[in-house]
């Protein structure tokens, strides 16, 4: 017997940090965009993150899930795509697509 994948169908969600705004998450048909706030805030957040999930490794084996999963993530701030995963995400680094100068301010 097969377990149902789940789908994503749209909404969207807010998500705040001590009463601080981080996130704000908008679905739609297994696509979801992450448009980050605060810069500051996202970089205090990301100190907490253990280094194994930091490594690309980790992040291919994500990516691979929420292929699989049919689901799409781009995570993005005011000025434009950092990142994305999933389903249709694919670049030189396989199928994870990462603006390296952008990132590097993050993390």
């Amino acid at each position: 017997m097969r377990i149902p994948l789940p789908e994503i169908q749209s909404g969207k969600v807010d998500i705040a940090v001590n009463g601080k705004h981080v996130v704000t998450m908008d679905a739609t048909d297994n696509n979801v965009t992450a448009r980050l706030a605060n810069e500051e805030q996202i970089k205090n957040i990301v100190r907490l993150i253990p280094r194994r999930a930091k490594h690309l490794r980790f992040l291919h084996r994500i990516s691979a899930l929420m292929d699989r999963m049919g689901i799409y993530l781009e995570i993005c701030d005011a000025g434009g795509t950092i990142m994305e995963l999933g389903k249709g995400a694919h670049s030189i680094l396989g199928n994870v697509k990462i603006k390296m100068s952008r990132i590097r301010r993050i993390i």
